[in-house]
């Protein structure tokens, strides 16, 4: 048979397809992901705790109830339940702090005039309600981070259409309230629904991002606000676009990384997701997926997501109506990879993120019949960590189709058995002629960069299709 056409069969038998509950849509869920209803529900949010618990919060499509629910896996007994009960707005936002206590923030309409709430949910699962009193129908777009001294910090917006005349507002949670929680001065006008996002640094700062526009469509710039001991910083980041749907993370250096989506100002339906990174006070771009299509501007609110594994390398997932991607940037590229698509529009577009201690991806999304789901890359890391020349033993995996795109570095193999479906067989390979790669073998397996710095692979997985990466590990 043809390698290539070998090769394609088996990624079509490798492929998960079923039908979306209710509309009826063909939907695959791609090899290697592994992809569970939670419950109904929508707009998710969630995180990880000490244990790799997920601790995960939706709204109810039906009574705006905010539910909530934790589990080992995402394959454990979900029963979201509802923990509060009002006139609510997601998406709202969840973080998990070092003592486990889950914490959960959204907007509330009807206290306040409409204002940000947040509630705590501790291990024994007591609820206890900590609502925001700050000027205007504020607290939008919630996002959360939590400090290294176990600080709960949070941004939001203050939207334009209710009069604000800035933004982005801000605030720390002292463990009984948010006391001066507030808009920071400076800001500018700001519509909700693009989303906000934060994250801190080594020394407890905060480190937030937004998209100053006041209508979905309108021209407007990304900005970039950084706290510190003297005050608020306001930078623009990319002035004169559609940058929407902005995430951030501050790696071990203190540097901001952040992912968004940029518009086409021609077609609003579609659109470039970027990523950048501020070092020595410039920062550099990059298109992490260019011209994607089925996007929708006035849907999903968050529909990029940014996460820094151990070694301060990005991942990123973004969302559109009829696909679920991940990314990971190997040497100067960034590959993408369809964990679940349609051939309708099935998604509303908002992406959730997180890495367990392992660094394995969780993705957190929900589709048209109003349905949490959670994605999560079904993978084992090798036994034992990489020792001074760079090798890993991967010998309790037994078939792995490997799709290398570490372009322009040299990968030597070295196993006692071992063959290639293409190109032919061989003992150095140049990344650049190894596409893609069938390896069966019966005895251990170790991979070995032969370029000068890196020295890693990112998480093999049993029976199934991944993205393999060279990267330094601390």
């Amino acid at each position: 048979m043809n390698k290539i056409l070998f090769y394609m069969l088996a990624v079509v038998l490798a492929a998960c397809t079923r039908m979306c509950r209710d509309c009826m849509a063909l939907e695959t869920i791609s090899s290697g992901w592994n992809v569970v209803d939670v419950g109904e529900g929508m707009k998710p949010a969630f995180d990880f705790d000490a244990d790799d618990n997920i601790h995960l919060m939706a709204f109810s499509p039906n009574s705006f109830d905010v539910l909530y629910d934790s589990a080992p896996s995402i394959t454990g007994a979900w029963d979201l339940r509802s923990v509060a009960n009002g006139s609510f707005y997601g998406p709202g936002d969840l973080v998990v702090d070092q003592n486990g206590v889950s914490h959960l923030a959204w907007h509330d309409h009807g206290f306040d005039g409409g204002s940000p709430n947040h509630l705590t949910i501790n291990s024994a699962g007591t609820v206890t309600d900590f609502p925001i009193v700050a000027p205007g129908h504020n607290g939008w777009d919630n996002a959360l981070a939590v400090d290294n001294v176990g600080v709960v910090h949070q941004s939001s917006i203050n939207p334009s259409g209710f009069g604000a005349p800035d933004g982005l507002e801000y605030g720390k949670f002292d463990g009984s309230g948010w006391p001066g929680y507030d808009s920071i001065a400076g800001t500018g006008q700001v519509m909700y629904g693009f989303a906000t996002d934060i994250d801190i640094d080594s020394n407890n700062f905060a480190h937030m991002v937004y998209s100053q526009a006041t209508l979905a469509t309108e021209i407007g710039d990304l900005n970039y606000v950084q706290d510190s001991a003297g005050g608020f910083s306001i930078t623009t980041i990319v002035d004169d676009g559609i940058s929407r749907f902005v995430s951030i993370a501050v790696d071990f250096e203190d540097r901001p990384h952040i992912a968004w989506l940029e518009f086409d100002p021609a077609d609003t339906t579609t659109g470039s997701v970027m990523y950048g990174v501020l070092e020595n006070s410039s920062w550099t771009f990059e298109t992490v997926a260019a011209s994607i299509a089925n996007v929708d501007i006035f849907q999903g609110r968050k529909q990029v997501s940014l996460v820094l594994d151990d070694n301060d390398q990005p991942h990123i997932v973004y969302g559109e109506q009829r696909s679920i991607n991940y990314a990971t940037k190997a040497g100067s590229s960034w590959n993408s990879v369809i964990v679940a698509s349609s051939n309708e529009n099935i998604y509303n577009g908002l992406v959730i993120l997180r890495l367990n201690s392992l660094d394995q991806p969780t993705i957190a999304f929900f589709n048209a019949s109003n349905l949490v789901r959670l994605a999560t890359l079904d993978s084992s890391r090798p036994d034992g960590d990489f020792n001074e020349s760079g090798l890993v033993d991967a010998s309790d995996l037994n078939l792995v189709l490997f799709n290398w795109n570490v372009l322009g570095q040299d990968l030597e193999v070295q196993a006692p058995a071992w063959t290639f479906m293409q190109p032919d067989d061989g003992v150095a390979v140049g990344a650049t002629e190894l596409n893609k790669v069938l390896f069966t073998w019966n005895e251990s397996l170790s991979l070995t960069a032969t370029v000068p710095e890196p020295s890693g692979i990112v998480v093999p997985c049993m029976g199934a299709m991944l993205a393999v990466s060279v990267m330094k590990r601390k």
